[in-house]
């Protein structure tokens, strides 16, 4: 639920330098007054220390030390209602502070996390974003909202100007360099930056290639296994792809040209890692599902193609029938292994890898009403680091982001954080 944030000042002298002594707890700086903040009320605790200079052992009666502490507790009870009553139109204010209570729905939406500069998690919601309480129907339209994920709080609302469309939709794709678009109506591009929290337009980089002056009449995503682009069609008529990360647009004819050019060898090549599953295979159904690591050709951001592992047999050079463990772009492979030889998986898919781990999401039987599990697995020697078993009844997205303290992984009703102990440590509700 938003808040509004306000800036906190002490509420003796009215000073913002501050230290936290404890979460929402505070003490000024200039005058050692201590007060709180919580969602309700705001309350001041005074804590001031007069330090008078020493007089010697000159001995006080205990009536004039009751005199003295409740003239002062007179002077300081004064001096505070003088100070609410003289200070009522500051920023904030000691009366009891009500919360906002607005409650939004969300539709026609996609959702996607980041790790941010710190490493911690970043949740966005992209789409169309409806007033459920309150009158204030402004609050409703196209709205990116940006959310601290472990906190579920608000840190940013973005509003967008985009032209309600029959079918509504907006998308959001994670390239393989970390960089993520999102596409509204299949009519805009956007590009997020990650520092400022914004979505971006992306339209000056048209600009530099002349097949696009027509400007660009719609947009689409690539499959991600033909590498990180985007279908466009023109507005006259034309269909290109775009890959970002190399800055390339091509027609039709140009990819495959590039996509055969991933099976040419060469020895200097840069070379690029995957993980993937081999698929149920129907000339041999008792094969049982493997994790395979491969390597081919990097495609350095532009067009891709990369081998499907399936069981399949083929006649060699002599006539021979033999079975391979892939089917049809065997040329691609600079080399593959199966990487946890030992194991049999359900229905098994790949959410994330890096160079440190490989998620994984299973069936932990081979029943149809199995329960799911979550699994990280060290990606140098296949070793199970955690599993992760859901109680409910799931199906996990293949978007899983690594952040510093774990991984945040999708399902269509809630994403979760799980640590590297495999403990849970946040569920986010997504509708």
């Amino acid at each position: 639920m938003a808040k509004e944030i306000k800036a906190i000042q002490c509420p003796k002298c009215g000073s913002t330098q501050k230290v936290e002594i404890r979460p929402d707890y505070y003490r000024c700086t200039n005058c050692d007054t201590e007060y709180f903040l919580d969602d309700d009320n705001i309350t001041i605790t005074h804590n001031v220390n007069y330090n008078h200079p020493a007089r010697g052992n000159v001995p006080v009666k205990k009536p004039a030390i009751l005199f003295v502490a409740l003239v002062c507790i007179i002077f300081v009870g004064t001096m505070a209602m003088f100070w609410l009553t003289s200070n009522s139109s500051d920023t904030i204010d000691v009366l009891p502070v009500t919360p906002d209570t607005t409650e939004y729905s969300w539709r026609d939406h996609d959702v996607v996390a980041f790790a941010d500069q710190n490493g911690n998690p970043v949740l966005i919601k992209f789409g169309q974003r409806d007033i459920v309480t309150g009158d204030d129907k402004s609050k409703s339209g196209k709205y990116a909202v940006f959310y601290d994920f472990l906190s579920e709080k608000e840190i940013k609302t973005q509003h967008f100007d985009i032209p309600t469309a029959n079918s509504e939709n907006f998308r959001f794709e994670t390239f393989s360099n970390g960089d993520i678009y999102a596409i509204a109506n299949s009519s805009l591009l956007y590009k997020l930056n990650k520092k400022a929290l914004l979505l971006e337009p992306v339209s000056a980089v048209f600009k530099e290639h002349p097949e696009l002056s027509a400007g660009i009449a719609d947009f689409d995503f690539i499959n991600k296994s033909y590498g990180d682009g985007v279908k466009l069609l023109t507005n006259d008529g034309k269909n290109y792809k775009f890959f970002p990360i190399a800055n390339l647009v091509y027609y039709d004819d140009q990819v495959r040209q590039a996509e055969r050019a991933l099976a040419v060898k060469d020895t200097k090549a840069k070379t690029r890692t995957y993980y993937d599953f081999s698929m149920e295979s129907t000339s041999f159904p008792d094969e049982k599902l493997q994790l395979y690591k491969f390597t081919q050709k990097d495609n350095l951001g532009g067009p891709n193609d990369y081998t499907y592992f399936e069981w399949s047999s083929y006649y060699d050079n002599r006539s021979v029938l033999r079975k391979q463990p892939y089917r049809g772009t065997g040329d691609l492979l600079i080399s593959f292994n199966d990487f946890t030889p030992e194991r049999l998986y359900f229905s098994p898919k790949i959410l994330f890898y890096d160079d440190d781990y490989v998620l994984i999401g299973i069936n932990t039987t081979a029943a149809k009403n199995a329960k799911v599990a979550l699994q990280c697995l060290d990606a140098k020697t296949g070793t199970i680091v955690f599993t992760y078993p859901f109680n409910d009844d799931v199906y996990l997205d293949e978007n899983a982001i690594r952040y510093k303290g774990g991984f945040v992984v999708f399902s269509s009703m809630f994403a979760v954080a799980v640590d590297m102990n495999g403990k849970l440590v946040k569920e986010f509700k997504l509708l």
